[in-house]
């Protein structure tokens, strides 16, 4: 893959759980100067892929359960799916940037 690349992030929270990294230091370790993400993409690709946020820049989903009511972590990312589609009234998750 050649060229530039939008990537939304996004970060699940549960009831009793959420993900060690803010959504700043998850930015700002997939995006920002130094060893990241895009910086290693753009040195392995000699500076032919460039990955930049997506608009919505870190997408924050809060689900409305503990992370025990959910039979696997894919159930939890499916239910985290539909819930964000319903928010922001996307038709599907992938509308949110080229990947996610």
């Amino acid at each position: 893959e050649v060229g530039f690349r939008s990537l939304a992030i996004i970060r699940i929270s549960t009831l009793d759980s959420e993900p060690t990294f803010t959504a700043k230091e998850l930015e700002e370790g997939i995006f920002g100067d130094g060893v990241t993400m895009r910086t290693q993409y753009q040195a392995c690709s000699f500076n032919q892929l460039h990955w930049y946020p997506a608009d919505s820049g870190v997408v924050e989903v809060r689900m409305p359960n503990r992370v025990a009511d959910f039979a696997s972590s894919g159930a939890l990312v499916t239910a985290a799916q539909k819930q964000l589609k319903a928010e922001l009234g996307l038709a599907a998750v992938s509308d949110l940037a080229e990947k996610i």
